[in-house]
């Protein structure tokens, strides 16, 4: 099977604020970002293909990246650890639309920071769990 994806995504966890068409707010959970959309869940399910502004806390002490995306698929959460874990909420993928090189490069920014931290602290243990005691 072909890869469809054509951007870097990382997972971390975070709130992200979603305005649907009908000017209701509701707070996602991010499981996945990458530079060209998200995948959340929560417990309000947005409409297929409807459009969502969204705000993206990326950096602490800086604003959140404003955006607009489309729900383009949705399907029901299951924890691969606790499928009784927020079993009533619902999994969706937004692309994004309008978004400027600007916002893409802190996304990109973003993703390298937490992945560069992962790698850091992955081979940090492994030297800790090499060393003989």
């Amino acid at each position: 099977m072909k890869e469809k994806r054509t951007h870097i995504r990382c997972k971390h966890p975070f709130e992200i604020k979603c305005l649907t068409e009908d000017k209701n707010v509701f707070i996602a959970k991010c499981l996945d970002l990458s530079s060209g959309g998200i995948r959340i869940i929560s417990s309000k399910t947005p409409k297929a293909n409807e459009i969502l502004e969204l705000e993206i806390p990326l950096e602490k002490g800086f604003p959140p990246l404003k955006t607009k995306g489309k729900v383009v698929w949705q399907k029901s959460y299951i924890d691969k650890f606790d499928p009784q874990k927020e079993k009533d909420k619902k999994e969706s993928g937004i692309q994004f639309l309008e978004i400027d090189d600007v916002s893409r490069r802190r996304i990109f920014s973003f993703i390298a920071k937490i992945e560069k931290t992962k790698l850091t602290v992955t081979r940090k243990i492994h030297t800790m769990t090499d060393m003989p005691f």
